[in-house]
């Protein structure tokens, strides 16, 4: 494995490692599983564990596992993202649209697909 195959290994396995059994069972599933591949932009319930969910101790081991994915600029876009949820919520208010989308700069989900650092696939 590359070094950055490596340390990212080493982020989510301790985000992993942190997580207690319920958390870990609904933040973990099989690499083959057709969850994999949900994913949107839209606001909604997913699958895996949202930060909502998680400890402060928790939510830093997941900060890393963005920083140890993506480059600096990636990561504090992603940051930026999440925080403007509430300002969308704000505007959606605003407009006379309180119930178009639940925004919430914590319903933002993990999930881990695999074993980390394996020799089988990953994500």
């Amino acid at each position: 494995m590359t070094t950055t195959a490596l340390e990212l290994a080493a982020a989510v396995g301790a985000w992993l490692d942190g997580l207690d059994d319920v958390q870990r069972s609904a933040a973990t599933f099989r690499f083959g599983t057709s969850e994999r591949f949900v994913w949107g932009y839209v606001p909604g319930t997913r699958e895996g564990l949202a930060i909502r969910d998680m400890g402060p101790g928790q939510r830093t081991a997941a900060t890393a596992m963005v920083a140890a994915a993506t480059s600096a600029r990636t990561a504090r876009e992603i940051g930026a993202v999440m925080a403007l949820e509430t300002v969308l919520g704000e505007l959606e208010r605003a407009t006379g649209r309180p119930d178009l989308h639940r925004r919430d700069p914590e319903l933002y989900w993990f999930a881990v697909f695999g074993e980390p650092g394996s020799t089988t696939p990953w994500s």
